[in-house]
């Protein structure tokens, strides 16, 4: 089987904890200043992940950032716990998914 992102962030590396919500979880990236509907990073199960534009779905989670941030993450140049605290990178919505997607940077 190929590996459909080999060079993929630490950040999709999502380590659950044993007493999660249902899955799947969906992570919203609005990004501001463009007019794109947003990216949707989904984890169906705990081996499926993928990114996809954002839809109709409910996000549990919804980040906010500009265009360079969002790119500076996609590309793990930069980690959502270190845009957060830069104050690049905003959350809303539940507050333990979001922890949860932060952990993932730092090894859960």
């Amino acid at each position: 089987m190929v590996e459909r992102y080999p060079h993929r962030p630490r950040w999709w590396e999502i380590a659950l904890p044993p007493q999660h919500a249902p899955l799947p979880v969906r992570f919203r990236f609005l990004v501001q200043g463009v007019t794109v509907p947003g990216t949707d990073f989904v984890v169906r199960t705990p081996k499926e992940q993928y990114m996809e534009v954002a839809g109709e779905a409910p996000a549990q989670v919804c980040f906010q950032c500009d265009a360079q941030t969002f790119l500076l993450l996609a590309y793990g140049r930069l980690s959502p716990s270190s845009a957060c605290a830069a104050g690049l990178l905003t959350a809303t919505g539940s507050a333990p998914w979001a922890e949860i997607f932060l952990q993932a940077d730092r090894g859960g």
